[in-house]
């Protein structure tokens, strides 16, 4: 009886899930026009509007998933209590359900679920502090909408669960993300053409972009716009040429930090690994001006170091409103990190309060409390993240570094930059081969060619299987404060001239 009882639990709990799935795929073509047609990244609620204590809101209508028409205010802002008013009209599909919304300051966070006809609904809560009432008359309430629902964003979660794991699924996957959210998609090549440049044609400094199909990358690529998520730089050192790199999990092999790796080896761990990698070779003004000596005392001095966790966040967001891709938001950062400080506090103070800290010149250990300071200073927080990362700001694991950062401070270090004031930690993967100091119509050896016959590319791809493409290469001559506000909107991302 047990048994039986099981199996008939088993069969409708695959119904249900079958009749959602279908409920959601009816309904796909009524979502909004800027929203997109997986399910990737879609568990992170859309920024819809916001509550004003003086009864306001803006914008005051906007459009739900369900409902075309929602508008809303706070009705009450009296100690210690709180109360919402949503209100809606004009439904997309009958077949659609309802809404789902979250109601949220930097405190706590409320859901609520309209009704599923046209009408009103309601939500009363009671702030938590003095903080959050202060919160909420300064800032007021902000309003998401969670697209799916609670069922729908469990499977949204799943689905974006499933980018990260091994084998050809998640490469299909991954692949797909790239043409349904940046426009852009990889053709494949011969895996087994290899270019087998010969080590005296390789000079310091030239660089490795790389492209791997792992969630990581992807990640990368979808908020810079960048076609590659990984870079390192040749370094010959004792007469032995080296792949040099700061890595994440995902490098060769499978070690964190900046390293080096004899390039015979290196290649056979990324070709066996499917990576696709291209050679781009400085070219003659930046050769000229690179001291090989210099960048190998400098490698020195920085190997061992730490991948650059510390300031990831902060050489990709260089504006308020114009880096993250939907639905993530600024607003839903600021209103989600001091949730997810209290969840994960050591990662939040290693990849964000670390930076804010240098920033507001402090040693806060909570986001609250960086919030605290902002209101004190007058200072924004969606301004706080946008001004610009030092090279000289030393982490308490020293000097910072991600991978395609890691390139450019070895060129800076070397000389290549001399004259002029940037940051090289404000650089993106794509800044990395956009910046104009490489070869540009050179003629390559024959290798490349060989390995690569239908290609016009100026750079050599050296192996993998899938073909490299690098938009806007070797095109942006250096100049003064480089990279520090450039916005970064899928799925063109365009490129403000002297950002």
């Amino acid at each position: 009886m047990l048994a039986k009882s099981t199996l008939f639990s088993f069969l409708l709990l695959v119904l249900l899930v079958s009749l959602v799935s279908a409920r959601v795929n009816i309904v796909d073509e009524y979502y909004d026009d800027d929203e997109e047609p997986d399910r990737y990244w879609e568990f992170f609620p859309r920024f819809r509007a916001v509550f004003w204590p003086n009864g306001t809101a803006s914008p005051s209508q906007w459009g739900g998933h369900c409902f075309s028409s929602v508008s809303g205010s706070l009705l009450t802002v009296s100690a210690p209590n709180v109360s919402v008013s949503l209100s809606t009209s004009s439904k997309h599909a009958l077949l659609c359900d309802t809404d789902t919304f979250l109601l949220a300051s930097r405190h706590s966070w409320h859901l609520l679920e309209l009704p599923a006809s046209p009408g009103h609904a309601s939500l009363n809560f009671t702030w938590k502090n003095d903080a959050e009432r202060l919160d909420i008359h300064l800032h007021g309430l902000q309003v998401f909408l969670i697209r799916d629902g609670i069922v729908g964003t469990v499977r949204d979660i799943i689905a974006t669960l499933g980018l990260f794991l091994p084998g050809p699924q998640a490469v299909e996957d991954n692949l797909k993300l790239m043409q349904d959210h940046m426009n852009v998609t990889v053709a494949s090549r011969n895996a087994s053409a290899v270019a087998e440049v010969e080590e005296r044609e390789i000079g310091s400094g030239d660089q490795i972009a790389i492209f791997k199909v792992v969630a990581n990358d992807m990640l990368i690529m979808l908020g810079t716009g960048s076609h590659t998520g990984h870079h390192a730089a040749f370094l010959w050192i004792d007469h032995q040429l080296y792949v040099t790199e700061s890595c994440d999990s995902s490098c060769v092999g499978n070690v964190t930090g900046i390293q080096k790796t004899l390039w015979k080896d290196w290649k056979e761990r990324a070709i066996a690994r499917n990576f696709s990698a291209s050679w781009l070779p400085l070219g003659p003004s930046a050769r000229a001006s690179f001291n090989e000596t210099a960048a190998v005392e400098w490698f020195k001095s920085v190997e061992g170091l730490p991948y650059g966790s510390h300031n990831f966040f902060f050489g990709w967001v260089d504006t308020p409103n114009a880096n993250f891709p939907s639905p993530l938001s600024m607003e839903f950062v600021i209103v989600a990190l001091p949730i997810f400080d209290r969840i994960l506090p050591d990662l939040i103070q290693d990849w964000i309060i670390d930076g804010l800290n240098f920033r507001l010149q402090a040693n806060w250990t909570t986001i609250e409390e960086v919030y605290a300071d902002c209101e004190a200073k007058r200072i924004p927080v969606a301004k706080l993240f946008t001004i610009p990362e030092q090279d000289s700001w030393i982490y308490p694991d020293g000097p910072s570094m991600v991978c395609n950062v890691f390139w450019t401070e070895m060129l800076k270090a070397a000389g290549v930059f001399e004259g002029v004031e940037l940051q090289g930690t404000e650089f993106t993967p794509k800044d990395s081969y956009q910046i104009a100091v490489f070869k540009d119509h050179w003629k390559q050896p024959s290798s490349c060619s060989s390995a690569n016959p239908s290609s016009s590319q100026p750079f050599c791809q050296l192996f993998g299987p899938y073909v490299m493409e690098l938009p806007g290469y070797n095109t942006i001559v250096p100049y003064n404060d480089m990279n520090e506000s450039c916005p970064s909107l899928p799925t063109q991302y365009l490129r403000t001239p002297g950002c």
